[in-house]
């Protein structure tokens, strides 16, 4: 990675009217270009802040964006057709960031107070994000100056800390885990298209570009995505109305890709351990379930242990 790192977030909330967080943002509703019916995305331009619905947002009253909302006290289904009343009612919200020159101080800083002055609002009209209702912060990563086979192998890199990523993170159970068949499958692949064959299976499941129904704590398959080409996912970070809290999770990550093209295996572990541990540290009030004793340890990893055995074996028959 060289020159001028692009990135870009998206920040999920719950409790705030969906209409209520885009009229915020845009201003003139007209404007706003939501999702409705599937879960797809529509086009959107990235030179600017975007709310989204999201099918997968949990409010305190436990109803769901785009599926059911109360009226007054009863849970109802929702329609999610574009242009049904039933629209106006739907609660959560997603931030979508523009394109960040995250080395361009003006740019970054820019970016950061106008997101600081919708949170103020979101706060006022209700907005929480918390981790018993999954809300999660998502940073993009630009990677288009990576070759392929470099992409090719952050999965192997992934593999090595995406364990040490959990106390980050809200909803581990959907994600997603590298077995180390498909990572074998990886280090057969000769080109780019033979890797993303390998990598859009998963458990059976195939990954579907725009859609989330695979989930990894860091998602290489937006690379391959038209509709968000060659960027990289870090799906690991539990979500905050808070800049400067997003601001490092973003250095988090940079950092953490970069280590991983770049640092050795033992070096890259031993670094994450201690970028995860200063990053707890430094937002105790965000990871307050994990300083109360509620913590996920890392287990033991026969699958890399078993994956490292099977490369020993292809080289000495080789």
């Amino acid at each position: 990675m060289t020159g001028h790192v692009k990135v870009g977030f998206e920040l999920e909330m719950s409790d705030i009217l969906t209409k209520r967080a885009a009229t915020i943002v845009y201003g003139d509703i007209s404007e706003w270009h939501d999702r409705y019916d599937t879960y797809s995305k529509p086009k959107l331009s990235y030179d600017r802040f975007h709310v989204m619905s999201d099918g997968s947002l949990i409010n305190s009253d436990w109803t769901r964006c785009m599926s059911t909302f109360r009226s007054p006290s009863r849970l109802r289904p929702a329609h999610a057709s574009e242009g049904h009343p039933h629209h106006l009612k739907w609660k959560g919200a997603e931030l979508i960031s523009p394109v960040i020159d995250w080395d361009d101080p003006q740019a970054r800083d820019r970016a950061l107070r106008l997101a600081e002055s919708y949170f103020k609002k979101f706060r006022r009209s209700g907005a929480i994000c918390s981790p018993r209702l999954f809300d999660g912060l998502h940073v993009h990563i630009d990677i288009s100056d990576l070759a392929w086979h470099e992409v090719g192998v952050l999965p192997r890199r992934i593999r090595l800390v995406q364990d040490l990523l959990v106390p980050l993170a809200t909803y581990w159970k959907g994600i997603s885990f590298f077995t180390y068949e498909q990572l074998l499958a990886f280090c057969a692949c000769q080109t780019d298209e033979e890797f993303w064959e390998a990598y859009k299976t998963v458990d059976g499941r195939t990954y579907v570009e725009g859609d989330d129904e695979v989930r990894r704590i860091i998602d290489v398959g937006p690379y391959f995505d038209p509709a968000r080409p060659n960027t990289i996912e870090f799906r690991c970070f539990r979500a905050a109305l808070d800049v400067a809290y997003i601001a490092s999770c973003i250095e988090f990550s940079i950092e953490l890709l970069r280590g991983m093209v770049w640092r050795s295996p033992r070096d890259l572990v031993a670094h994450t351990k201690n970028a995860v541990a200063a990053l707890l540290e430094q937002y105790k009030e965000v990871f307050s379930d994990y300083w109360t004793g509620i913590r996920d340890v890392a287990p033991t990893d026969p699958v890399w242990d078993a994956f490292n055995a099977r490369l020993a074996e292809r080289s000495r028959s080789s």
